[in-house]
Order: C-alpha cells, then sequence, then structure tokens
C-alpha cells in the first residue's frame, strides 16, 4: 500500500466535502438515462487512509513494491483465529492419564500448550479447610470442604507458559476429576 504519487496528485490532503446521501456504485443504465456512479477524489482519499491506517497500525512500512501490505497488517493486528482460547482445543479428562499428562493433587505443571488453558479438578478433603488453586506462584482460595463426605470443584484458566497446581489448606485431598481445556 502506498499513497499515490503521480505528478498530478495533491501534495497534502483536501478537507473531505460535505456528506450527501449514503448510496452504492452503478455502471449507470442508458436505456433509463440512470448515470453510472462518478469516483471522486473524496472516495478515493478516503479509501486510501483507511487502508493506510490499516498497514501503519499493523506496523507495516509503506512500500509500492509490496502488494500484501493489509493483509500483512491485519495478521499482525488479529492473531491467527486458532489462537483464540477455545478455538480448536477440547477438554480433556486426564483423571487416569499417564505418562506427561498424568495429574495429581499438590503436584505443579507448566501449560507448555503454547496457548490458554481451562483447568477443573474435582477432590475431597479428609479434614475441613479450602481447596487452592495457584497459577505462576498467585494462589486462591475457593470451594470449602467440610470433611470426606464433602467435596468441591476448582475451575481456572492458565496462561501459556505459566505454572499451575491444585491442593487444599487442611487434611489429605483425594482427586475425584481432573480435566483441561487444552
Amino acid at each position: 500500500m502506498f499513497r499515490i504519487d503521480t505528478a498530478t496528485a495533491a501534495p497534502s490532503l483536501a478537507a473531505p466535502a460535505a456528506a450527501g446521501a449514503p448510496g452504492y456504485f452503478t455502471e449507470g443504465d442508458p436505456l433509463s438515462g440512470t448515470p453510472a456512479t462518478t469516483v471522486s477524489a473524496d472516495f478515493l482519499n478516503m479509501v486510501q487512509e483507511e487502508l493506510m491506517a490499516v498497514v501503519v497500525a499493523g506496523g507495516v512500512s509503506p512500500s509500492k513494491a509490496v502488494r500484501n501490505q493489509v493483509l500483512t497488517a491485519l495478521q499482525t493486528l488479529f492473531p491467527s483465529i486458532a489462537a483464540i482460547f477455545g478455538v480448536g482445543q477440547s477438554y480433556r479428562d486426564l483423571t487416569t492419564a499417564t505418562g506427561t499428562l498424568a495429574r495429581a493433587v499438590n503436584t505443579t505443571y507448566t501449560n507448555s500448550t503454547g496457548r490458554m488453558i481451562e483447568v477443573q479438578v474435582a477432590m475431597t478433603a479428609s479434614a475441613p479447610g479450602w481447596y487452592t488453586w495457584t497459577v505462576d506462584g498467585l494462589t486462591m482460595w475457593g470451594a470449602g470442604t467440610y470433611g470426606t463426605t464433602n467435596g468441591g470443584t476448582v475451575v481456572f484458566k492458565v496462561p501459556a507458559g505459566k505454572t499451575y497446581s491444585v491442593g487444599c489448606t487442611n487434611g489429605s485431598p483425594t482427586l475425584v476429576q481432573w480435566v483441561e481445556l487444552r
């Protein structure tokens, strides 16, 4: 994208004309006497400046030789749909997983997926207390427990590259279910 630079181009942007009634382009119809739409410098300047604003906002240096600058800028401004939380991810029950996906309470894990994940853990405890979850060193409390007959669930999100764990403030927690959206 590059601003027009022909010999007849204006050296500065003129003030836009007063707005008229919004409309649409037509090729005209000679049989009915409908003229074709006149494309004005005002309209072309508006389109040019809108596109230039996208290019510059995306950190792209305007160039006459590059023909995908608007696309490059949009890709920078709006990362791939695959990076959006939940898109292309699915819930996985890791309660009985083995290997690197095996999960246990009071154990710290690292989200190495490259994307935000959601963790849902249900557990019971042997003594009254609070369930806790820790993300990147910050511990949060929730879902109180009152003996082994009562359980609770914690649900939290973990940014890419951050550590996380689940535990209990009192007693021995017993894992009921561990599910992650990953």
